[in-house]
């Protein structure tokens, strides 16, 4: 499994390069003072960091370390 990357370090690039989809794909993300990860994506475009869930538009959150997702099990 990959290191966490500090966004201080490193932002996502964008999905498809940049002229594709202005946003990263999924990833692991932490926040200051929060112990447990959580799955959110990077809009390049903005420049801010939203947590993944059932809404298009969320609010950004500070995120300071990603991870690309693991690939998924083969079936």
């Amino acid at each position: 499994m990959e290191n966490w990357i500090a966004t201080k370090d490193r932002t996502p690039s964008p999905i498809g390069g940049e002229k594709g989809f202005m946003e990263s794909d999924y990833m692991l993300c932490t926040q200051k003072d929060f112990t447990t990860p959580f799955v959110g994506w990077y809009s390049c475009k903005q420049k801010t960091w939203h947590v993944a869930h059932y809404k298009a538009d969320s609010d950004p959150v500070e995120v300071t370390h990603w991870m690309p997702l693991p690939k998924p099990p083969k079936p």
